[in-house]
């Protein structure tokens, strides 16, 4: 059985979003080319708090982790809860 290994994430951008959604478009860090983001973006984002997307010009990676501070998390329970 094959043994899994951490990946080595130095050569991957991470964008850091915190309290808001991914943008609609990104230019790749690698190539300078203007990227759409995909079409699910937005839901991947927010079910596991990162994405990946790959430049369709160069094939370079580059991620989005969703950061949530607790006053967000707070003002998102009292409207909820209508308080």
């Amino acid at each position: 059985m094959a043994e899994i290994e951490k990946a080595i994430i130095n050569s991957v951008d991470v964008t850091v979003l915190t309290d808001r959604t991914i943008p609609k478009s990104w230019t790749c860090p690698h190539c300078g080319k203007r990227q759409k983001t995909g079409m699910y973006a937005e839901e991947i984002l927010m079910e596991h708090f990162k994405y990946l997307e790959h430049c369709g010009n160069c094939g370079y990676v580059h991620a989005w982790e969703l950061k949530l501070t607790d006053d967000f998390k707070r003002k998102v329970v009292e409207y909820l809860t209508g308080k």
